[in-house]
C-alpha cells in the first residue's frame, strides 16, 4: 500500500524488516525488488532476483526481468543463460515479455544475442503467437536480419509486407 501511495522509502524499510523476521519467504523478495526498482535502485533488485534464480525460486517472467536488467548494466555474458532457462522452462513466460527483451537487444544492436533470442522465442513459442505479437515478432526478427547483414533481402521482404498487410505500421 505504501509503495502504491508514493512512500517506496517506507515501503523499503518494512519489507527489510518482515524479511529480516521471514528469510524462508521467499515471495518477500520479489516485493522487496519491485520496490527497489521503483526506487530507482536496478542493482539492489538484480541482487535479489539473481539470489531467488540461484535458490530454484524464480519463474520464468522474473527470470526475463533478470535478464532485462541484466542486459541494462551491460552484463551480456549473465544475461544468455538466464534468457536461455526462461524460454526453456516448463512454465515459459508470456510471448510479450520474450518479445519485449528481444526488442531491448535490438535496441542495442547486439546482433548476434538478438538472432540468438529470435530463434530461441520462435522454436520456445511455435504457432502460438496472436496476430498482434506475431507483427512484433516478424518486424523485430526483420530489423535484425538487416541490420546484422545475415540476410538483408529477407528482412527488407517481410518489412515490405508488414507494411502491404497494415499500411499504417510503417
Amino acid at each position: 500500500c505504501l509503495q502504491q501511495l508514493d512512500r517506496a522509502n517506507e515501503a523499503l524499510s518494512i519489507i527489510n524488516e518482515v524479511i529480516s523476521l521471514s528469510p524462508e519467504k521467499t515471495d518477500l523478495f520479489l516485493i522487496q525488488a519491485s520496490i527497489q526498482l521503483s526506487l530507482d535502485r536496478p542493482i539492489d533488485a538484480l541482487a535479489n532476483l539473481d539470489f531467488l534464480r540461484r535458490l530454484g525460486k524464480l519463474d520464468s517472467e522474473n527470470m526475463l526481468l533478470l535478464a532485462n536488467l541484466h542486459l541494462r548494466e551491460g552484463n551480456l555474458t549473465l544475461t544468455k543463460p538466464v534468457i536461455s532457462k526462461a524460454l526453456s522452462s516448463e512454465k515459459k513466460p508470456p510471448l510479450l515479455s520474450a518479445l519485449n527483451v528481444l526488442n531491448y537487444v535490438t535496441k542495442l544492436q547486439d546482433w548476434e544475442l538478438a538472432i540468438e533470442i529470435s530463434q530461441k522465442i520462435k522454436s520456445s513459442y511455435p504457432g502460438k503467437t496472436a496476430q498482434k505479437t506475431d507483427q512484433l515478432l516478424r518486424r523485430l526478427t526483420a530489423i535484425i536480419a538487416i541490420k546484422s547483414g545475415k540476410n538483408p533481402d529477407s528482412g527488407a521482404k517481410t518489412l515490405e509486407a508488414l507494411v502491404q498487410e497494415n499500411p499504417l505500421d510503417a
